[in-house]
């Protein structure tokens, strides 16, 4: 029987390996995982994240009638944990003979209130914007992915007539994955659910702000 977790994660994007590096530094318990087994977080996990050290996870979902869904590969320098009000929807198993670190959370505090600077191609040019680190760790994808366009609305967004905001940034899977820590399944999952509630939409090639308080409920959310 699958064993089924609610699990937040990091790939290895720009802030994410930096991230890493930082806390491979400390002499952290290792684990070691054969290939095919599932990994099970328990509550009292919440009190860890972990660090792949070497090998490959996968990390899917899985119907009711059996078929599974891939939401991410975490490999060398990639991060998870518990997420804390998550659903157990997600199953984890090693791809290949793997190592994880167990790493204590008050080492990932010391980091949390660092900026994150970010950049990406607007109509002028590059638009940088910054966001402090500890609003895009222990967050499901729609929740993060919620808090980057917000943090770009506010620093750049244009008010329009109708009270919606536009956002002349050009958002490619590519941006979404290095702004966001994601992988490029979860984040695309996640926008596609925020266009199809209508609480975004593009227009032009620009971002478009539709209901501003219902995407700043979705960012405060547990998923």
């Amino acid at each position: 029987m699958l064993t089924l977790n609610a699990v937040w994660f990091v790939t290895s994007s720009a802030w994410g390996a930096d991230l890493a590096r930082a806390l491979s530094t400390h002499a952290w318990p290792i684990d070691l995982i054969r290939r095919g087994l599932y990994l099970y977080l328990p509550e009292e996990a919440r009190d860890y994240i972990y660090l792949v050290s070497a090998g490959r996870l996968r990390l899917f979902r899985a119907s009711p009638t059996g078929e599974e869904k891939t939401i991410a590969v975490l490999g060398p320098d990639d991060l998870f944990g518990e997420l804390r009000g998550g659903p157990r929807e997600f199953v984890l198993e090693a791809m290949e003979d793997s190592a994880v670190k167990t790493v204590e959370r008050r080492a990932l505090e010391e980091y949390a209130a660092r900026l994150v600077t970010m950049s990406l191609s607007g109509e002028g040019g590059d638009l940088d914007f910054a966001l402090p680190i500890s609003r895009l760790l222990e967050t499901a994808p729609r929740p993060r992915l919620a808090r980057v366009l917000l943090q770009l609305a506010e620093e750049y967004g244009v008010p329009t007539l109708d009270k919606r905001t536009l956002v002349p940034v050009k958002l490619t899977a590519r941006a979404l994955m290095q702004m966001t820590g994601l992988s490029e399944e979860a984040a695309r999952e996640a926008l596609e659910e925020l266009l199809a509630e209508r609480v975004i939409a593009f227009e032009a090639g620009s971002l478009l702000i539709r209901h501003r308080a219902e995407l700043e409920r979705v960012a405060e959310g547990a998923v």
